[in-house]
């Protein structure tokens, strides 16, 4: 039986990591549903690539995980990308919707060009950007490959169904080398609801651990029922937007340290429930669009234009 090999797949404890991981293997299934589907970890993805090869045939399509780590910030994904472009040059490679960022530094530059140069010697790889600014870096950057603008993967899925009632608000914040929004401006916003007396919950998507293939489903369908019940989310993650586009969650959304969340965040400007925040606006306004969300009536989400989209992607590739 031929076989779609989907490497890369998260490791750590990211849960915006594994739903994407989730919508990758329901399109998967959809797309080749006469296909083996078979997984490689990240942290197993750059060693085993060589040791892998006799188990797969030149027929055999391999998929590369999507997410935010296409760049030097994240060098064990970027490194197990490298190696199964390298050692698998005969194979139709596809790599799902990425953000691409390296850093302007003597780093960034270097691995830029490492970069390049492997993917360029691919002459079946197909990329898939999430974002326009990557788009264009792709169209440019990498000439042998078909690049494609999608959305996240992971709103393909749709999750909007109703609790009875929502209540509180959900913050959703970043404590990492992405984090853009500093601590005095979430506590102001914090005061806000106190202010209103509404109670607030304190999460994050990205718990520690590792989390096993047995976990990724419930872990990633807790975090969404915790959306699905909040009245409202503040937060920088990219999933954390992504999460309350999909559950129909009335949503205020930080930039982080990069384009990521910003550019993405123009697939949804047509979603009322969707506020993005500016860095150069005000309290005043972020109070104001608060007030605007805590008062939008229950939202339902439409995922038809992203399944469209990646159902066309997936035929054209699938065609050449």
């Amino acid at each position: 039986m031929r076989k779609v090999v989907l490497c890369g797949i998260p490791h750590h404890s990211n849960l915006g990591d594994h739903a994407i991981y989730i919508a990758e293997k329901n399109l998967i299934k959809k797309k080749f549903p006469n296909y083996e589907i078979q997984t490689l970890d990240e942290v197993f993805a750059e060693k085993c690539a060589k040791r892998i090869k006799k188990y797969v045939d030149d027929s055999d399509i391999l998929c590369l995980q999507g997410g935010g780590n296409l760049g030097n910030q994240y060098m064990i994904q970027e490194r197990g990308r490298r190696s199964i472009i390298e050692n698998f040059p005969n194979n139709k490679i596809i790599l799902f919707p990425q953000t691409m960022y390296f850093s302007d530094n003597e780093d960034g530059k270097i691995e830029f060009e490492n970069t390049k140069k492997i993917y360029n010697g691919h002459q079946k790889l197909y990329l898939m950007a999430r974002e326009e600014v990557t788009y264009k870096c792709m169209k440019k950057t990498f000439k042998n490959s078909k690049v494609y603008f999608t959305p996240d993967i992971v709103t393909t899925m749709n999750e909007s169904n109703y609790i009875d009632e929502k209540k509180g608000v959900l913050f959703l914040v970043r404590n990492d080398v992405e984090k853009n929004i500093d601590d005095i401006s979430l506590k102001e916003i914090a005061d806000l609801f106190k202010n209103k007396n509404i109670d607030i919950t304190y999460s994050d998507n990205d718990k520690g651990g590792i989390i096993h293939e047995l976990e990724k489903h419930n872990k990633v369908y807790e975090m969404l029922d915790l959306f699905k019940k909040s009245k409202i989310v503040i937060t920088d993650r990219l999933h954390g937007m992504i999460f309350s586009v999909i559950t129909g969650t009335p949503c205020i959304v930080f930039g982080n340290y990069n384009y990521k969340i910003e550019k993405s965040a123009e697939w949804f400007k047509n979603l009322n429930y969707i506020s993005y925040i500016p860095t150069n606006k005000n309290f005043e306004y972020i109070n104001s669009e608060i007030d605007r969300l805590l008062n939008l009536k229950k939202q339902k989400y439409d995922n038809s234009y992203s399944i469209k989209i990646f159902d066309e992607v997936f035929d054209d590739i699938i065609k050449n």
